[in-house]
């Protein structure tokens, strides 16, 4: 499991393919899922400009974590193009040497 301070922007990325010629492909809508601990899901939408896309099939979001803990996050994609990520999981940890 990854660790990391509070306050580091973090990079989430993720690429979908069709799995009958494994070519990149672009979903109707992609979401990222992204939850502290037990606090309530936020989602992320691309449809909602919450996403970027830096090519076909490829998305990602800018993302930093303000609270130590065990954070998680997954990447599914919708309508056209269906298909999900395992859970991510890291920690945020504070630094003892940087307040």
């Amino acid at each position: 499991m990854r660790t990391y301070p509070p306050r580091t922007t973090l990079r989430f990325d993720v690429m979908f393919t069709r799995t009958s010629d494994n070519t990149p492909a672009d979903p109707t809508d992609v979401l990222l899922v992204v939850q502290f601990e037990n606090d309530p899901i936020t989602v992320y939408r691309y449809s909602l400009a919450q996403v970027q896309k830096t090519g076909v099939g490829v998305y990602y979001v800018d993302f930093t974590p303000d609270q130590e803990g065990q954070w998680r996050y997954a990447w599914q994609g919708t309508g056209d193009l269906q298909a999900s990520t395992l859970d991510t999981i890291f920690r945020v940890f504070q630094s003892n040497l940087i307040s």
